[in-house]
């Protein structure tokens, strides 16, 4: 008993050395306690080359009392099954782009009736990063009909350029929305789907195109223009096919800075031009019907 007690004691001891060191060490300032920095560094010296195979053994302790091991026969199956989710959904997206495509040759067939167009889908395999012209190089060309000033689009009727150049098997498309494309004749589509004011628009080169609308022939009764609006193209220097289609909606409108009377919109495609991966080329069957059309 009396040897317990003179343990205890002795415990209590050593514990109050302990604090008042501690609280020594603490207080001390910097150049006094140097020297126990070379403990730490001969502790750290004998634990390093041990720690990590520690750290790796306790690592799979903990993962393997989770995680049960399978067997390679089971691991097999589980591979075999992410392939075919893989295969499945792969298959699913392309029925979907499929249908998809579908709708819009529909609906590219309904804008013109009249009219020769054969429309044949081709991928974008290309792009050049000169900001000016910015052609996309589509895998379509002479061997398929396509010829220069051939009008492509996307989503059906959302209109992407035209055909500047064309080998046997590649064609080279330039959007609206680049710098080199030039100014492009449109009409504001009102509410009601009938043709408002026209407008004279050019590439900003930043996506969008930008320009005057033109003044309306009676200003007490000039149409509203507002966000959302549709503008679809009315331009004699485009191919025929292309009358109507769509250039992308208003943005944003604003007074013209000489001319407070007139308004500035800004339109922006529906879709990101510069960045598609697949469009519709408006082949036409004759070559007369391929000449500048009327808006």
């Amino acid at each position: 008993m009396a040897g317990t007690i003179q343990h205890e004691e002795h415990a209590t001891r050593l514990m109050a050395a302990a604090i008042i060191l501690s609280l020594v060490l603490g207080l001390a300032p910097a150049r006094f306690i140097r020297w126990v920095g070379a403990f730490g560094d001969f502790t750290q010296r004998i634990i390093a080359p041990i720690g990590h195979p520690l750290y790796q053994g306790s690592h799979w302790l903990t993962r393997s009392g989770t995680t049960p091991s399978l067997d390679n026969e089971t691991q097999a199956l589980l591979r075999e099954r992410d392939q075919f989710q893989t295969l499945y959904f792969q298959q699913t997206n392309e029925i979907r782009r499929l249908r998809q495509l579908i709708t819009d040759l529909q609906e590219g067939v309904a804008l013109n009736p009249d009219l020769p167009v054969i429309q044949i889908a081709a991928p974008v395999i290309g792009r050049q990063s000169d900001p000016v012209s910015s052609l996309l190089t589509i895998r379509r060309g002479s061997n398929d009909g396509v010829t220069p000033n051939t009008v492509a689009v996307v989503n059906g009727i959302d209109l992407l350029g035209k055909v500047v150049r064309t080998s046997k098997n590649l064609s080279y498309v330039q959007p609206i929305t680049s710098k080199g494309a030039g100014r492009i004749q449109g009409r504001i589509m009102l509410g009601d789907g009938s043709p408002g004011l026209d407008c004279t628009l050019l590439p900003t080169g930043t996506g969008v195109l930008k320009g005057l609308v033109k003044a309306p022939a009676n200003p007490d009764q000039s149409p509203t223009i507002a966000p959302g609006q549709l503008v679809r193209l009315a331009d004699k220097v485009w191919p025929k096919n292309a009358q109507m289609l769509v250039l992308g909606e208003v943005l944003a409108v604003e007074p013209a800075q000489d001319l407070p009377t007139r308004k500035v919109i800004t339109v922006q495609p529906r879709a990101r031009l510069s960045r598609v991966s697949e469009v519709v080329l408006r082949v036409l069957k004759t070559p007369e019907a391929q000449k500048d059309g009327g808006g």
